[in-house]
């Protein structure tokens, strides 16, 4: 039922991401992360590359709101040495925060793109209370790891609010992930705080047309996992 659903994503064909998937760093790093996420999730695909990935996203996703944050977060910290996170938030997060933003939006920028497609290192003017500033950022051209997904609870649920709070609580750093749905970018901000989901544009969408996830196109619509229970559901 495609009752209140919304188009979302651009209309023309996804790109190719041969390259990208042929260079064996982003091959290693892919299959690592696929193992971590499913040892987490408890179950694995005997589905090759990437379609492979979205068929574990698919069984995380039938999961409770807050399982899968969870459990995606924990599946960030396994990347990463235990000792790494509280002695990078002890030598760089509290003494250098600005050098520790730029260091991150490149990192991300360089090691993240076998999962997201093409990035590239911008600037991104925040409003504050004092006044505007420029941080670093990353801008994702089309996020193939939400296209793929076709799922706005895919995308905020195990990627948008468990990365912020992964910097936040784990690396010391402020992030905030800004997901367009008209044409899948996505904008990191480093060193801009994360607003509360009830507060977060990103959690206000309905469903995708295209989504076939669990419990797509429930509540007349609304993405179930993001926008929450409808009144009288």
């Amino acid at each position: 039922d495609e009752r209140g659903r919304r188009d979302a994503g651009p209309s023309d064909p996804a790109p190719s991401y041969a390259a990208i998937d042929g260079n064996p760093v982003n091959a290693l790093f892919f299959r690592v992360f696929r193992n971590k996420l499913e040892e987490r999730v408890g179950f694995r695909s005997d589905v090759e590359g990437y379609d492979g990935l979205i068929e574990v996203i698919r069984v995380l996703n039938s999961k409770s709101t807050e399982e899968v944050q969870r459990l995606s977060r924990l599946v960030l910290l396994s990347l990463f040495p235990s000792w790494l996170p509280p002695a990078f938030r002890k030598i760089f997060a509290g003494p250098l925060p600005d050098l520790s933003y730029a260091m991150n939006a490149w990192v991300t920028s360089l090691a993240c793109e076998w999962l997201m497609g093409p990035t590239e290192l911008n600037e991104v003017e925040v409003e504050e209370d004092s006044g505007t500033r420029t941080v670093p950022g990353v801008l994702v051209k089309r996020c193939r790891y939400l296209e793929e997904a076709g799922c706005a609870s895919a995308c905020v649920n195990s990627c948008k609010m468990p990365t912020q709070e992964f910097f936040k609580q784990d690396m010391g750093l402020n992030v905030t992930l800004e997901p367009n749905y008209e044409d899948f970018s996505c904008q990191f901000v480093f060193g801009k705080e994360a607003p509360p989901a009830e507060e977060d544009v990103a959690c206000e969408t309905r469903c995708f047309k295209q989504c076939s996830f669990p419990r797509a196109g429930r509540l007349e619509g609304r993405c179930p996992t993001v926008a929450g229970p409808a009144e009288g559901e």
